[in-house]
């Protein structure tokens, strides 16, 4: 008979995302027998239950059944997309690190979520792991019906460069794609000897304009690789000639570098805001702005509202199906089934609530437009007891 310890704690990490052969090999390596780990996988997957139920005529059993079908079949295939109107993102994409650092020659781990927003059963995903700035990328496919997760990594060379770096992901299918990204630093291993760095810097204009009575004018310059050095710095400090009621020069000064966006692709900028927002979000909400493409604003607004558990940032999102999204997304890790009355579409509001009923709270059922799920919840709700032997 299978531990039921192990069982619950096997059970956990699947729902965690952790692939079922990972945590196999992991209690293994900590001294559990095959045999234990097997019976709890196969206690999970293959069931031995037997279910004794009283007073229940065949007739009610039956309806239970198809109430049980409606449950797990309806919200996956109605949550997003009613109507003609879908669009052509049918999958969403998520990806995150497990860890935040890593050893130059070591893995990057990091957690993979798709979720299926359409009416097709399955999709065949290609992803394409790449990190940004290096050579290194990684190939994989993962067949999604309803939603799946899994951990996956990358391996690093041992002579990559230690700063951070941008992980962006890639799902190609049925000739569409979606895309996600997560940061990740490379520490230097102990005793490792010391990389080269080269210098990269960037100046302001001299500044004030105008040469002051003081005779000299000053400028900041950034080093771009951050390499932590001044060995080619440019000098900061010049001198110049003080003219009482000078006129500004003709020639216009040269325009400074762009700030902490100097040098970033749009993924780096996405994952530069995401860190931002985790200590600041009101100036990590400014820098969304400064994103021309709408849906990389979109997503910008997403992340903030995301880190920040707040429905109010999901309002800056421009578009409807994002917007509403995000706030299922805040309503159901902050366990409020009351945000989900500010999504706007009534389907994807049927399918907040529904992530409630899932997890056995039918005070929403009430809320439910939908008659199907409604009584689906209604029924669940007012089911007699089931006793277990």
């Amino acid at each position: 008979m299978a531990d039921q310890k192990l069982t619950t704690y096997i059970q956990q990490q699947i729902r965690a995302g952790y692939d079922v052969n990972k945590i196999r090999a992991y209690l293994l390596k900590y001294g559990y027998s095959p045999q234990d780990v097997n019976s709890a996988v196969n206690a999970i997957y293959h069931p031995d239950v037997k279910h004794v139920v009283h007073h229940l005529s065949k007739n009610t059993i039956i309806t239970i059944a198809i109430i049980a079908v409606i449950i797990v079949l309806i919200p996956a295939a109605y949550f997003f997309f009613s109507g003609p109107s879908q669009s052509a993102q049918l999958l969403d994409l998520r990806t995150s690190a497990v860890t935040s650092s890593v050893r130059e020659g070591g893995k990057v781990e990091f957690n993979i979520e798709l979720s299926n927003l359409g009416k097709s059963k399955r999709y065949d995903v290609f992803l394409k792991h790449e990190i940004i700035g290096t050579d290194i990328y990684k190939d994989e496919t993962i067949a999604v019906e309803t939603t799946t997760s899994k951990t996956s990594y990358i391996q690093l060379t041992q002579d990559i460069i230690p700063r951070r770096y941008t992980v962006k992901t890639t799902a190609s299918y049925n000739d569409k794609r979606a895309f996600s990204t997560f940061g990740f630093d490379v520490v230097s291993r102990e005793g490792a000897p010391e990389k080269t760095c080269t210098e990269s810097w960037k100046c302001d204009s001299w500044q004030p304009v105008e040469c002051p009575a003081s005779g000299e004018q000053t400028r900041t310059c950034t080093d771009s690789n951050s390499c932590g050095t001044t060995k080619t710095m440019p000098e900061t400090i010049t001198s110049c000639t003080y003219v009482s009621g000078e006129k500004p020069p003709e020639e216009a000064p040269t325009q400074p570098v762009e700030g902490e966006f100097a040098d970033m692709n749009i993924w780096e900028q996405l994952d530069f805001i995401k860190q931002t927002a985790k200590t600041d979000p009101a100036k990590a909400a400014g820098y969304c702005t400064s994103l021309e493409i709408e849906s990389h604003r979109d997503e910008c607004y997403y992340n903030i509202a995301e880190s920040a558990l707040s429905v109010a940032g999901c309002d800056k999102i421009v578009s409807e199906r994002t917007k509403d999204k995000c706030v299922n997304n805040i309503a159901k890790i902050s366990h409020s089934s009351i945000l989900c009355e500010d999504i706007v579409k009534q389907s994807r509001k049927d399918s907040c609530y529904m992530n409630f009923v899932n997890n056995g709270d039918y005070t929403v059922c009430d809320k439910i437009d939908n008659s199907y799920l409604k009584d689906a919840c209604e029924a669940l709700r007012d089911m007699p007891d089931i006793v277990v032997q």
